[in-house]
């Protein structure tokens, strides 16, 4: 087998990956945070909030994950914005259609800058790795609710912090909902009782609660 030829360029894998580092998420907002959230650094915390729920689903409810598959989904389900930047969510989630059509560019990008650069074995491997997010799999469904988790911490940070911006409050809120929809007992663990314990750590964070409740009560 000639593995040489097989290995080309999958530098380009760790390169651009890389670059997640220096890609800041919620572009055109002032953070009052203890520092500005990375791409890359989302990436790890949400493989971490995964993991919890992943844990939390075996241990609690008895279903049988794919740990590979969880993993891979989370570590991996924002690589593309090493091509793209960052969009942000309200954005991206505009209407289905605007939806796709990110979606249509962020492929597009990947294509040309490394997927067309990898041997086929490995083009093949790395289209299925970055494409393989948000599915109807037990896995895609914690990928997904961990995404929007991680989203609630950076919003609480900044919510702690006094950010005045009411983005942060709104993002938080919506993240919340999306959460409810989710029909998974770990998430259900975590609006309940984990998210309340965080809600209980700091004074600043008390109206943010009251809202919370509203959330969760609503039919």
């Amino acid at each position: 087998m000639n593995h040489e030829a097989n290995l080309q360029n999958l530098s380009l894998v760790l390169s651009d990956s890389r670059k997640l580092n220096r890609l800041w998420r919620w572009p055109g907002l002032h953070i009052m945070g203890d520092n500005r959230p990375t791409v890359a650094a989302h990436s790890f915390t949400v493989a971490q909030t995964a993991q919890l729920l992943g844990r939390i689903e075996e241990t609690e409810f008895r279903q049988v994950i794919n740990w590979k598959e969880l993993y891979e989904k989370a570590l991996n389900h924002d690589f593309k914005e090493a091509y793209t930047g960052d969009i942000k969510g309200p954005i991206k989630n505009h209407n289905p259609e605007v939806k796709a059509h990110i979606e249509t560019i962020e492929e597009i990008f990947a294509n040309d800058m490394l997927y067309s650069q990898l041997s086929p074995v490995y083009a093949d491997m790395y289209k299925h790795i970055l494409s393989n997010g948000k599915d109807n799999t037990i896995e895609g469904q914690i990928l997904k609710a961990a995404d929007s988790i991680d989203l609630l911490m950076e919003c609480l940070n900044e919510i702690q912090a006094g950010n005045p911006s009411r983005e942060f409050q709104n993002a938080y809120v919506d993240g919340v909902r999306k959460l409810k929809r989710i029909e998974l007992g770990s998430v259900q663990c975590f609006l309940t009782t984990i998210l309340q314990e965080l809600l209980d750590s700091a004074e600043e964070l008390v109206n943010i609660k009251a809202v919370t409740a509203s959330i969760l009560y609503e039919e």
